[in-house]
C-alpha cells in the first residue's frame, strides 16, 4: 500500500514508504536505538552541567587547613589506633562527628554517629587485638577538610574462635573537619583491604538501614549525575579502557581485596578487570549519597548496584565509595582519588 505526505514547499505529494505487516525488524534494533538514545539523554546532561558549572562561583572556605601537616594527621590516627586496641569505644568514638559517615569494607554504608557505634561496638567484641598499625601516606587539604589515604597492618584473634592469628593488610581514607573550636572530627571514612578475605561475614554488624544525608548543592548534584550516568554505561559495556578516562593523569584508585593503582596504570588495570569472567551486566546504578563543593573539587559519597548473569547463575552486588574530583582547564571533572568498597 502506497500513502501521501505533502511538502510544505510546493505542495507537490510525494509516495510514503509503508512498513509491511509482520515481525521483520532484528531484535537487536529496538535495543541498540534504546542505548543510542540513553547515551545522546547522558551527554546532553554533562553538556548541560558543565555550563552550569561554569557560571557557578565557587563557595569561599571559612578556615583552611593548610597550616596542617601529615605528622599532626598521623597523630590523630594514631590516638584513633589506640582506642581500638584498648576498646575504648567512647574514647574512639570522641574522633567523629554526629553526622559522620562510616564505609567499611563488606558492610553496608553507616550514616551517623549512633550507627558506627552499633558497628564498631560488635566489632570490638569480636577482635582481641594483638597489632595494629597506620601510616598516613597522604594528605589533601579542600579548605577546612583534610582528606588522608593511608595503609595499615592489623592482627587479631577472634573472639569466638580464637585458634588462629588472623593478618590483615588494607588501605584506608580519613575525611577529617576542622570544627569551630579549632579541632578536627572525622567527618568520613572507608577502608577495604590489599587482598580477599576468608569468611568475610565475620566483618559484617546487623544494622537497620540508614538513610544518607540530604544535600541542597542542585547544580552540582545535577553534574554528578550526568558523569554517574556515563560510567554506568561504560560499566556495563564492560569497557575498562574507556572508563579510565575518567581519572586525571595524576589519578589513584582504591579497588576493592587489591593494591592501589595511579596514573598510567590505572587503564590496564581497568580494561584486565573489565574482562575478568564469562557474566553479562544487566544493569548498573551508580548515584550520590552526600558531597561537598570546594573550590577546585568536589568529594563524594556513592553507591553502586549492578545486576549480573551468567550461564548458570545470577546476582547482585553492591558498594560503596568516596570520590574526590577535579576540575580540569576545559571546566570538565576528572577523578583525582577514589576508593571503592564492595558489601557482604
Amino acid at each position: 500500500m502506497t500513502g501521501y505526505r505533502r511538502k510544505p514547499a510546493d505542495g507537490q505529494c510525494q509516495p510514503k514508504r509503508m512498513l509491511p505487516k509482520g515481525n521483520f525488524v532484528p531484535e537487536f534494533i529496538p535495543k541498540l536505538l534504546l542505548n543510542i538514545r540513553i547515551m545522546k539523554i547522558a551527554c546532553l546532561l554533562l553538556t548541560t552541567a558543565l555550563l552550569l558549572s561554569a557560571c557557578t562561583k565557587p563557595p569561599l572556605e571559612q578556615t583552611s587547613s593548610t597550616k596542617v601537616t601529615k605528622v599532626q594527621v598521623q597523630e590523630w590516627t594514631d590516638q584513633l589506633t589506640a582506642a581500638e586496641m584498648a576498646d575504648d569505644l567512647s574514647g574512639f568514638l570522641e574522633h567523629y562527628e554526629e553526622n559522620a559517615i562510616s564505609m567499611p569494607e563488606y558492610q553496608p554504608a553507616l550514616y551517623g554517629k549512633t550507627n558506627i557505634a552499633t558497628y564498631y561496638r560488635e566489632i570490638f567484641r569480636r577482635q582481641d587485638i594483638q597489632s595494629y598499625q597506620r601510616t598516613t601516606e597522604e594528605i589533601i587539604h579542600l579548605g577546612r577538610t583534610i582528606v588522608e589515604i593511608g595503609t595499615f597492618q592489623k592482627s587479631y584473634y577472634e573472639m569466638a574462635s580464637a585458634d588462629s592469628l588472623l593478618a590483615q593488610n588494607g588501605k584506608y581514607w580519613h575525611t577529617w573537619v576542622r570544627e569551630e573550636d579549632g579541632s578536627y572530627e572525622l567527618k568520613g571514612e572507608a577502608f577495604g583491604y590489599l587482598h580477599p578475605i576468608d569468611q568475610a561475614e565475620a566483618l559484617v554488624v546487623a544494622i537497620p538501614d540508614t538513610h544518607p544525608p540530604g544535600t541542597s548543592e542542585k547544580i552540582a548534584s545535577f553534574e554528578l549525575r550526568a558523569y554517574n550516568a556515563l560510567m554506568e554505561k561504560l560499566v556495563q559495556s564492560r569497557d575498562g579502557a574507556d572508563r579510565s578516562a575518567f581519572y586525571a593523569p595524576d589519578g589513584k584508585f582504591m579497588p576493592f581485596a587489591e593494591p592501589s593503582v595511579s596514573g598510567e596504570a590505572i587503564k590496564p588495570y581497568l580494561a584486565e578487570y573489565s574482562s575478568r569472567g564469562e557474566i553479562t551486566i544487566d544493569s548498573v546504578s551508580i548515584y550520590t549519597d552526600h558531597f561537598e563543593r570546594f573550590e577546585a573539587q568536589l568529594l563524594e559519597y556513592y553507591q553502586f548496584r549492578v545486576q549480573w548473569s551468567a550461564a548458570t547463575a545470577s546476582g547482585r552486588t553492591t558498594g560503596k565509595g568516596i570520590r574526590i574530583w577535579r576540575r580540569q582547564a576545559d571546566g570538565s571533572l576528572k577523578m583525582y582519588r577514589e576508593i571503592s568498597t564492595h558489601n557482604y
